[in-house]
C-alpha cells in the first residue's frame, strides 16, 4: 500500500483517525493498544466480519511522516505483511497469536520477526559483548547503554540497536 497523506492534518488528527473504532453493516474495527516510537504507531486491533461471525486481532504499525506545507500522512502494515521495524512493545505479542496461514500453519515470517522484536527489547549491559550486523566492524563491548557506546579495538562508536545481532558475552560478575 502507498502513502496516505490528508490536507493539513495534524500528526494528533492522524493518530486519533487511525484508532478511531470504524464499522460498516459487514465489519468492525476497534484499537485494543496503542503506542507510538518516534514516528511509528503501534496497534493492537480487534476485527470483527459479522457476516461470518469471526473475530480476529492483529498488530498493526503505521509510519507516519509530514509533508511540510500539506500535512501529516501514514503507510500502514500488519504483521502478516512483514512491518521492518523492531520496536513494537513486548506486551503487543503477548496479546495477538501468531497468524497463520491458509493450511492453518504460523506464517514464518511473522514468527522470525516476534524473535527479532524479543531480540530488540532484550537488556543490554555495560560490559557485554555483542555481535553486530550490516557493520563494517564484527563485535563492540558495550561501554554505556544510553546512549549505546560499544568498544572495538580502543575505537569508540555509537551504535543503533537495530546493529546488534546477538550477545556474545556476558560482563565478568553477572
Amino acid at each position: 500500500m502507498g502513502w496516505l497523506f490528508t490536507s493539513g492534518q495534524t500528526r494528533k488528527e492522524l493518530i486519533d483517525r487511525l484508532t478511531a473504532v470504524e464499522e460498516n453493516p459487514k465489519a468492525k474495527w476497534e484499537t485494543l493498544a496503542k503506542c507510538t516510537k518516534g514516528n511509528i504507531l503501534w496497534t493492537v486491533v480487534k476485527y470483527t466480519d459479522k457476516t461470518k461471525n469471526k473475530v480476529e486481532r492483529f498488530i498493526a504499525c503505521h509510519i507516519m511522516q509530514v509533508h511540510k506545507g500539506y500535512g501529516w500522512g501514514y503507510k500502514n502494515m500488519s504483521e502478516r505483511e512483514g512491518p521492518i521495524y523492531k520496536s513494537c512493545p513486548l506486551k503487543y505479542l503477548d496479546m495477538v497469536p501468531v497468524p497463520k496461514d491458509a493450511n492453518g500453519k504460523p506464517i514464518e515470517y511473522a514468527v522470525q520477526w516476534r524473535e527479532e522484536v524479543k531480540r530488540y527489547h532484550r537488556k543490554l549491559k555495560v560490559g557485554m559483548k555483542v555481535k553486530l550486523k550490516y557493520c563494517s566492524i564484527p563485535y563492540v563491548w558495550i561501554l554505556s547503554v544510553r546512549p549505546l557506546i560499544g568498544n572495538y579495538h580502543n575505537q569508540r562508536y555509537r551504535i543503533g540497536r537495530r546493529f546488534i545481532d546477538e550477545i556474545l558475552a556476558e560482563p565478568i560478575g553477572s
